[in-house]
């Protein structure tokens, strides 16, 4: 498949640049909460995922998943994670975690609509993720 080759080229790669937004609430999280990246590739997609979250997030965990699994990401236990974050509503809606976020990018497609009576939070951006964990941090005094 020509799009699965796309996004696990080298080019592809060597050329993403990091949402700065995302960049600071890495800085400002890391030594604070622990980050788990869980990704959805193929074998090739995954393994280059890897080297780059590595590279540029080093502190961070990897969580692959396989594409060919869907895109439910409930078989991940998030039950020791506070929050859970995506862009994708199916990725968050069968999940374990405390928060379950959806960074909606200031877009509403058919694949980050919340349905009604759904206990998943919409945000716009990274900024608003780090003003929702203020929050829940401050709630907990």
């Amino acid at each position: 498949n020509e799009k699965i080759e796309i996004y696990s080229s080298e080019e592809f790669f060597n050329n993403i640049t990091i949402n700065q937004d995302f960049l600071n609430f890495y800085n400002a999280s890391k030594d604070l909460h622990e980050i788990h990246i869980v990704s959805k590739g193929d074998d090739a997609n995954l393994e280059r995922k890897k080297t780059f979250i590595k590279k540029n997030f080093p502190t961070a965990f990897f969580e692959p998943l396989s594409i060919f699994q869907g895109f439910d990401k409930s078989m991940i236990d998030m039950s020791g994670y506070s929050m859970q974050i995506d862009d994708y509503i199916a990725c968050l809606e069968n999940t374990n975690a405390t928060y379950k976020v959806l960074i909606q990018n200031y877009r509403k497609l058919h694949y980050n609509k919340i349905p009604i009576n759904s206990e998943i939070y919409a945000v716009n951006d990274w900024k608003e993720i780090i003003e929702m964990i203020n929050f829940f941090e401050a709630q907990q005094i």
